[in-house]
Formats: C-alpha cells, sequence, structure tokens
C-alpha cells in the first residue's frame, strides 16, 4: 500500500521521508534506477543497480546556491537540475506570511537534499505507474476531490457555504482563493488523489472475505502490531483577550465554544479532521 509523506518544518531544517514505493504487484511500474549527478568514475553505481537513497550527490559549498540549470541527478536518463530541487521545495513550504526568507530557503535546500531526491524518485514512481495503469488525475477528479472536503467541512460546521465563505473573509482571504490555493496543494490534495485513483484500479479486482479480514486481526503479531499503535488528536481553542480584565470572560467564551465543537465530534458521522480543518 501508501505510506503518507509526511512534512515536518523546523526554522532552518526540512524532513521530508520518502513514501513507500509501489510494489509490483498488479502491474505497477518497476522501481526506476537513480544516479547521482557524476563526480568521479569511482562513485558511479553500477549500471541497472538501485543504489542506497543516502547520498549527497555533489552538495554546494555552505551558504550557497548553485545555479538553477546545474545538473543534479539524473534517473533512468532524465535528468534533474538544482532549480527542480528548489520547485519541489516550495511546493511544501508555507507560503504567504509565513513563507521563509531567501536565505532559509537555501539552508534548507542543503539540508534536506538527499529527502528531496528522495521525493522526486517517489512522485517520478508514482506517476510512471499511474501512467501505465491509465490511472492519473484529472482536472475533473480534482475538482470533486476539492468539493468533498469543502462539503465535509460545511457539514461538520453546519453552516451554508455562503456562511464558510463570510467566515474566510473575516482572515482576509476568500473561499475562491483558498479553493485556487488547495487545488495546487501536492500534499493535502494531489498526492492523496493519485494514490486513491491508481489504488481502485491496482486493487479493483481484490476480494477479501469476511473470515479472511478475522483471521487477519487475530493474528498475534497483527494484534500486537494495531496495540502499539495509538494516534492522538485535538482541537486547540485559546480564550483570545486584549487586556487582562477581559480575559474572564474570554475564557468563557473560548470554554462555550469547545463544548459546541465538542458536541459536534460526538455527533454520528462526525469527521474530527474536518472540524479541526475549520
Amino acid at each position: 500500500m501508501f505510506r503518507s509523506i509526511m512534512v515536518v518544518f523546523a526554522f532552518c531544517g526540512l524532513v521530508i521521508p520518502p513514501a513507500r514505493a509501489l510494489g509490483q504487484d498488479g502491474g505497477a511500474a518497476t522501481r526506476p534506477v537513480i544516479r547521482p549527478a557524476p563526480v568521479s568514475t569511482a562513485t558511479r553505481p553500477a549500471i541497472g543497480t538501485r543504489p542506497a537513497m543516502n547520498f549527497n550527490p555533489r552538495p554546494p559549498l555552505v551558504g550557497t546556491r548553485p545555479a538553477p540549470d546545474e545538473l543534479a541527478f539524473t534517473l533512468d536518463g532524465k535528468k534533474f537540475t538544482e532549480g527542480d530541487l528548489e520547485k519541489w521545495l516550495r511546493k511544501v513550504l508555507p507560503s504567504g506570511p509565513q513563507a521563509p526568507g531567501e536565505d532559509q530557503i537555501t539552508m534548507m535546500l542543503q539540508r534536506a537534499r538527499t529527502q528531496l531526491i528522495n521525493l522526486i524518485v517517489d512522485d517520478e514512481f508514482l506517476q510512471a505507474a499511474a501512467r501505465k495503469n491509465n490511472a492519473l488525475i484529472t482536472p475533473e477528479d480534482i475538482d470533486a476531490g476539492v468539493e468533498k472536503r469543502v462539503q465535509a467541512v460545511l457539514k461538520a460546521q453546519n453552516i451554508s457555504r455562503q456562511e464558510f465563505d463570510e467566515r474566510i473573509r473575516q482572515s482576509g482571504s476568500t473561499l475562491d482563493q483558498q479553493i485556487a490555493q488547495l487545488k495546487t496543494n501536492y500534499y493535502q490534495l494531489l498526492l492523496p488523489l493519485q494514490q486513491e485513483k491508481l489504488g481502485r484500479v491496482l486493487f479493483k479486482d481484490v476480494q477479501v472475505s469476511e473470515q479472511e479480514l478475522k483471521d487477519y486481526y487475530a493474528d498475534p503479531r497483527m494484534a500486537q502490531r494495531f496495540a502499539a499503535q495509538v494516534r492522538a488528536s485535538h482541537i486547540l481553542i485559546k480564550p483570545s483577550a486584549t487586556a487582562p480584565a477581559d480575559m474572564p470572560a474570554a475564557r468563557e467564551a473560548a470554554r462555550k465554544k469547545a463544548e459546541a465543537v465538542l458536541a459536534q465530534a460526538k455527533a454520528p458521522g462526525a469527521d474530527f479532521a474536518a472540524l479541526a480543518q475549520a
């Protein structure tokens, strides 16, 4: 299956563990061979083998940024430049007022170099598998995916589309602007949609009986594995006060809001993720 790519932002660092590659079952593409930009013949991997991904092919000098057209690595003969690495980095960085400065981006490009290469390789592999199985996402898939997320928020908040737009406008944006940004968001939308569509194609003929499911979860090894996986999520509501004297009223308002959100979260069919996002 797929493992979600997780992104962790730090002040001057970025960690991007790569997504698990697709297996070869069901017609997925063969894992491509990656080669770092040539430094010397002694460092080149053998033809037809895939070297470990823990390398820094010709890292730039500290505090400098290579020319955008400088070769970073090749993948099955396809060239990727330093500019390609920067484009992928900017995909996972926040935009607007929270966007990092150019000096920070330079440091991130150096520290996250290997992770960015991993990320590009995994995406190339995913796209190749999707093309092979005629499962590339379309603009219609993207529109449907965005609308599904909007409707989930509207349902969780029990508000109309117009009310939702008015709330967003209070923060200086609009619903249409938020939707336009979401349509280009790789991690929140494009990657999940592509993984889901390819998964449906690859496993459409897979049939699992109820007994097989029971046997799977009854296996002591699986029980131990699932028992060790605990995920905790919370929604934090802070009191907002302009002066210390206003804090008691602000705390009471925050408490009432938290109780209202809790009631929505406990409702049948509630979407906690949508509540948290709203």
